[in-house]
């Protein structure tokens, strides 16, 4: 395996570019994690209610969500181990650099695995607001009933 000697001096351009864009991603996972626990706060508490019905579509597509992010995740797992570049300085700070972008504080990984928890309290909001809906329809029959 070759070693490579000094460490070039960073230049910027396009790993400037792809930071940018991973960060502005960050910035979009996390405040869809944000708003999927509002949902599910705001169901919580009677927020709203949606039948089965209307129900079906969108926790099918959840659950294939969460389907295809696991088999994502699967497969992502693997950017969490530094890859084996050499034994040189530059090699073992390429290595570090590859695992920190998968697995670091602003990796895919952990992006991931926050849109598993958006899909999560989506889930959880969706079934919550359909125990509202049998509930107020229980409340209106028996309120008919008497």
């Amino acid at each position: 395996m070759p070693e490579f000697g000094d460490i070039p001096a960073p230049t910027g351009g396009s790993a400037m570019r792809i930071g940018g864009a991973v960060g502005a991603l960050a910035k979009q996972v996390g405040d869809a994690k944000a708003q999927s626990g509002a949902l599910l706060d705001s169901a919580k508490g009677g927020g709203f209610r949606v039948s089965e019905n209307a129900a079906e579509p969108i926790r099918d597509a959840l659950k294939e969500a969460q389907q295809d992010l696991g088999n994502i995740m699967a497969e992502a797992n693997n950017l969490a181990v530094a890859p084996m570049l050499g034994t040189g300085p530059y090699a073992q700070q390429v290595a570090q650099h590859v695992q920190q972008s998968g697995d670091g504080p602003q990796g895919v990984l952990p992006m991931l695995r926050q849109l598993q928890k958006v899909i999560e309290q989506s889930e959880e909001a969706l079934k919550v607001a359909m125990e509202n809906y049998r509930e107020s329809e229980e409340e209106q029959r028996s309120t008919f009933k008497q």
